[in-house]
This record gives C-alpha cells, structure tokens and sequence, in this order.
C-alpha cells in the first residue's frame, strides 16, 4: 500500500460527510465536490488489487445507473443523482448490501425527522429552522442518508 491509499481514504471520509453537511444547507451537491470524491478514490485505489478495483467500478456504475433512472423519474435531484457514482467506488461491491441496509435506515430517520422536527424542535436552532425550511420546500437532501450510510461503510472497510 502507498501512502496515497491513505490519504485517499481519509479526505474520502472527510468529504463525504462535508458533502452531507453542504447539501442539508443549501439543497445541493457542487459538482466539484463530486469530482474531488472521484480523485479521493483514485488515490484509494493505488492500494488496492485490480480486481477489487474493478468491482469498486462496478459498484458506482451500478449505483449511478439506478440514481439516474430515480432522477428521470422525478424521485430524485441531479447532484445526488451524480453522487451516487464516487460513493459506489468508496464503498465498492463487498460493502453494497451493508451501503443500502443503512440507505434504508439513514433515510426513514431523516424523513422522520423532517416530518416530526417541528414538533421536536419547534424551528429553533439552525437544525430546526433548516428542517422546517426543508420540508416546506418539500425537496429532501438525499445526500444526507446517502453520505451517512456510505461514510460508515467507507470507515469500515478502512479498518
């Protein structure tokens, strides 16, 4: 292993929860930040044997071709659409069923609490208010349960 599969791995970690964070902000995921999570895997990747490489590859096509069929359809925004892609590289073909167990789990928390926020919160704190914001909206920050659910996968398979 180089010393770049580590610092890939750990701006990887780093990114995906600012990418979270960003989105939960301002409803959107910046392509550059897209393409910075690609580069973090190419450097992950230095250490890792080719056919793992090629699985990783795989698992982001896999994810990207079935978050662009969500984004035809209206279910789902563009830069989480493109998300998708470095976060199947990051959490590659052995980690995908951990990656949607916790997609599944991550998500029915987030909705619930932006369906039960007010009532916790009450639109106080910048937590409450953006919740509330959010579900006026009526657009939800997929990037959200998608970086929390791959960053643990992430995390594990660097241990």
């Amino acid at each position: 292993m180089t010393w770049l599969a580590p610092l890939g791995f750990w701006a990887a970690l780093f990114l995906v929860l600012y990418i979270a964070v960003q989105d939960f902000l301002r409803l959107k995921v910046r392509n550059l930040a897209v393409l910075a999570l690609i580069g973090c895997y190419a450097l992950f990747a230095t250490g890792l044997p080719t056919a793992v490489v090629i699985g990783d590859l795989a698992a982001g096509l896999l994810l990207f071709v079935l978050s662009f069929g969500f984004w035809m359809a209206g279910m789902m925004g563009g830069g989480d659409a493109k998300l998708a892609l470095p976060l199947g590289f990051l959490v590659g073909w052995d980690g995908l069923a951990a990656y949607a167990v916790l997609l599944v789990v991550f998500s029915a928390v987030f909705l619930l609490a932006l369906r039960l926020g007010n009532r916790w919160l009450g639109g106080r704190g910048l937590v409450g208010r953006r919740l509330s914001i959010i579900r006026e909206s009526r657009k939800v920050p997929y990037a959200v349960p998608m970086g929390l659910s791959a960053w643990v996968v992430i995390a594990l398979r660097g241990v």
